[in-house]
């Protein structure tokens, strides 16, 4: 757990530092904004390879190999920095190789928790990783702009300790984390790589979550980023926009504490829904032009209710998953719901140069509505109460 808080910290730290690298070495708004760009595209490039390679290989070593890699690649980038020898072709290259990394390590994680935990616990697993995220996302920003104002190097130089912390914990773990080795001799490469998109087309629960997953990411993802770049143009401060963020940061992170509490009363259905009509609500009050404190709050809502509906939701997919296919269904969910948020901010700054942003905002909220239908189907809202996942129930069967 030290470990990975570490590593969390670390990276939400240089994450927000690259683009200020970035920024720094070219003076280009564009090369800073094609860094996040490269660690999408190495993301989803090696999305479900590196899920074959989960279920194939030791989880354990798979994830020591990511945070090692993680390790030398920001001690090298801060050596660069300090030397003023990082060019914006090695900023790009480390944000690449970043993005390759993490969907090595993620899909791992994912499934060794499957490993670490009893089934009715897996909520409360996921709600502490999410809790860590949401809190190394809340300081990242303010730590690594505090650390970068000291030296270039300085947030680059923390992520790599943090990475040594972390490979150090891994390496402490001695459980077995992996599926039982499978002897199925000859292996289709191809059928391997599918195998995880076949599982999430052909389970009925895991397809509906991964579907509506989608819907609201582009929706939400892609109003937020036209929300803010509205406000920006209509003359709001940037660091009112910012502490908006920063709201979302903090209830998701309370949010994240309590998911635990609300999926013990709560089937996994009822907070998802609500998470997702406080989005749909956020984006018709962006048609209606109310102010950004009224629109701040429904976001605020809406990040406090999201963490339980979506780690009690996950947990099910992972609770339904053969242990052999975790990490490729892992990895084809990660892919399918993270390439959209790639479109989002391009999909956002068109919207908002398409002129009537009324519309726009009741278009999204439509497709957000569409979400928030899907996790109504009798499929999602017959999901039990964590509690009672220890038993087989008619929805495991796929």
């Amino acid at each position: 757990m030290l470990g990975q808080t570490a590593s969390s910290l670390g990276s939400a730290t240089s994450y927000f530092a690259l683009p200020l690298a970035a920024l720094a070495v070219t003076g280009s708004t564009a090369w800073a904004g094609l860094v996040g760009t490269a660690l999408y595209v190495g993301q989803v490039l090696f999305g479900l390879p590196a899920g074959v390679v989960v279920d194939r290989l030791d989880r354990r070593r798979v994830m020591l190999a990511a945070e090692a890699a993680g390790l030398v690649l920001y001690a090298a980038l801060a050596v660069l920095l300090a030397l003023g020898d990082a060019g914006i072709g090695v900023i790009i290259a480390v944000a690449f190789a970043t993005g390759v990394a993490s969907v090595f390590f993620n899909p791992a994680e994912s499934a060794s928790i499957k490993a670490l935990v009893d089934p009715d616990d897996l909520p409360t697993a996921l709600a502490n990783n999410l809790a860590r995220m949401n809190a190394s996302s809340l300081l990242g920003g303010p730590v690594g702009g505090g650390l970068f104002q000291l030296a270039r190097a300085a947030p680059f130089l923390a992520n790599a300790a943090s990475f040594l912390v972390s490979v150090i914990s891994l390496a402490r773990i001695r459980r077995p984390l992996s599926a039982p080795a499978r002897d199925d001799g000859a292996r289709d490469l191809r059928a391997e790589l599918l195998a995880g998109l076949r599982f999430i087309a052909a389970e009925p629960v895991v397809r509906t979550v991964v579907a509506a997953n989608m819907l609201g990411s582009l929706a939400f993802g892609s109003g937020l980023m036209a929300l803010q770049l509205h406000w920006v143009q209509s003359g709001t401060p940037a660091a009112v926009v910012g502490v908006v963020t920063m709201v979302m940061a903090g209830c998701g992170l309370a949010g994240a504490l309590l998911a635990p509490s609300v999926n013990r009363r709560l089937r996994p259905w009822q907070p998802a829904a609500a998470a997702g009509l406080a989005w749909c609500g956020a984006l018709l009050w962006g048609a209606a032009q109310v102010p950004v404190a009224g629109i701040a709050a429904v976001l605020g809502v809406g990040s406090l209710i999201q963490p339980a509906g979506s780690t009690a939701l996950s947990a099910r997919i992972l609770h339904l998953t053969p242990d052999a296919l975790q990490g490729r269904v892992q990895s084809a969910a990660w892919v399918c719901v993270r390439a959209i948020p790639a479109a989002a901010p391009l999909l956002g700054g068109l919207l908002l140069q398409s002129g009537d942003l009324a519309v726009s905002f009741l278009a999204l909220a439509a497709v957000q509505l569409v979400a928030v239908a899907l996790f109504l189907t009798a499929g999602i809202r017959t999901i039990p109460r964590p509690a009672a996942w220890t038993a087989p129930t008619a929805d495991t069967a796929g």
